[in-house]
């Protein structure tokens, strides 16, 4: 290539960098809007019994503060097979790849190009037709091109792209956080369900056990079929239930299979099993990280949805602005395959270029309102995002608090119903109350039995709800999908 050529193109890369390095980016720069640090202290009033705070670490697998292995292997399966997690991983790999696309707009384009062609000029439009002939073209080239973002375009479209994957980063954390809390309130469930069929048939044997006294009695002349029958629909009230329960069993077995990925009725051997309902390690949450609203991952998809939309105005912006690049284009072209290979059939051109939009109708301003509008809506919907966690916690631990109290007075109301069945059959048999006392002190037991099993599991999944409000569960994903990249400011 000839020196004047090196020059130019020399000259030429100087201006374009030159007009880089002195550009600006346009559009509003991005900070993380700041909220008021909730205040828990109504929520965590502290009550007599065991009392626990919730530190970050605890939240990172609170699932171990239930004390339940089955339930710790559960998650932990659901975590590798559930598949909506394999959904959310591969957008995940998705907006990595589309960053990657974005990324690129920043660096030269270069394309290659090769030709041959056999042609013939037309006889009616030569100059001398009588020497018209066919002929080859052989070309071969390489075409490059480099926009210059002077004015930040393209930066806040890496910008926007980069928001978008750490977006999709926290989905996939939001999917995780949703999915425990799932298994653990299925398996809470299930635990609840078994309990009461528990409940259900330890009523049926006292009821049937009930009902063969009263025949034997009646055999001997000692009561009327009135307590008969009264006695068989107490046990066959009693028995209806057992069905309907099993069915529910059934279907929280197969609902946990599904979040964990697997084939329905893969697991039914090992969950039928009963286990007792999983006790948690404390009653009363006495304490909550300051930060932990802001680890929910729903909070960081809004704030960071936000941040892609702000970039996005300075990419509208960057349209009313100049464009330049830097175009060129070197190669071989011959008529004749053996001159094709000499300097003389070598080629190049190159320059800078430069657009400018002049008149779009208002177009482009109008983009910059509209993108501008839909940040106010980003904002917004952050800012009630907030709103809605608050809510969240508060309701979770006060919910759980107030279920301990519940249930501590359900199992007094159990003790009590228990001594009542006791002392209303002795008095039957003694004759100094009619069948109905045992009748009616039967049904009150089974009633507050079945409404501990379900207080029990409710408390058990009020503090699941708690965990899941601070977005816990998430971390032990960090070292497999880390953060994209550091938060844009």
């Amino acid at each position: 290539m000839h020196r004047p050529c090196i020059s130019y193109i020399s000259s030429s890369i100087m201006v374009i960098l030159l007009a880089a390095v002195s550009g600006c980016t346009v559009g509003p720069d991005y900070t993380t809007p700041d909220f008021q640090t909730p205040d828990y202290a109504g929520a965590l009033e502290e009550k007599s019994g065991t009392t626990g705070a919730i530190t970050p670490e605890i939240l990172a697998s609170w699932w171990d503060t239930l004390g339940d292995p089955i339930l710790t292997d559960l998650i932990e399966k659901a975590a590798q097979s559930n598949l909506d997690l394999k959904v959310a991983r591969a957008r995940v790999r998705q907006s990595r790849a589309q960053l990657g696309i974005a990324e690129s707009a920043l660096l030269p384009q270069f394309d290659a190009s090769g030709l041959y062609s056999r042609a013939r000029d037309s006889k009616s439009s030569a100059f001398m037709p009588e020497s018209t002939t066919d002929f080859n073209v052989y070309r071969a080239g390489l075409d490059a091109g480099w926009e210059i973002d002077i004015f930040g375009g393209t930066r806040r479209a890496v910008e926007a792209a980069k928001a978008e994957l750490e977006s999709q980063d926290e989905s996939l954390k939001s999917v995780l956080v949703s999915l425990a809390s799932e298994v653990a309130l299925d398996y809470i469930e299930l635990r609840t369900v078994q309990e009461r069929m528990n409940v259900a048939n330890g009523n049926l044997k006292i009821q049937k056990q009930t009902l063969d006294l009263l025949e034997s009695r009646f055999n001997s002349g000692l009561c009327d079929e009135l307590a008969i029958q009264q006695a068989r629909y107490n046990l066959e009230t009693t028995r209806s239930m057992i069905p309907r329960l099993i069915s529910a069993e059934e279907a929280v077995i197969n609902a946990l299979e599904v979040l964990l990925g697997s084939m329905p009725g893969e697991l039914h051997k090992m969950l039928q099993a009963g286990k007792p309902i999983p006790v948690p390690s404390f009653q009363n949450v006495t304490g909550i990280p300051a930060n932990a609203l802001r680890q929910r991952p729903d909070v960081r998809i809004a704030e960071r949805q936000l941040a892609a939309q702000t970039a996005r105005i300075g990419q509208a912006t960057a349209d009313l602005y100049p464009k330049f690049s830097l175009v060129g284009s070197i190669g071989l072209e011959s008529l004749n395959s053996g001159d094709f290979m000499k300097a003389d059939s070598g080629f190049y051109s190159i320059g800078p270029s430069m657009t400018w939009p002049i008149f779009h109708g208002g177009a482009i301003r109008q983009n910059i309102k509209a993108q501008t509008a839909l940040q106010e809506q980003y904002l917004a919907r952050y800012e009630k995002v907030v709103l809605s966690a608050v809510k969240e916690v508060r309701d979770a631990l006060v919910a759980y608090a107030q279920e301990q109290l519940s249930c501590k007075s359900l199992r007094k109301a159990v003790k009590a119903s228990q001594e009542a069945v006791d002392i209303s059959m002795d008095k039957y048999k003694n004759g100094l109350v009619d069948f109905n006392n045992v009748l009616v002190a039967q049904r009150s037991m089974l009633t507050l039995q079945e409404s501990l099993a379900i207080s029990e599991g409710e408390i058990a999944g009020n503090l699941v709800r708690v965990y899941k409000a601070l977005g816990g569960g998430w971390q032990p994903m960090a070292a497999e999908y880390p953060p994209a990249n550091k938060q844009t400011k």
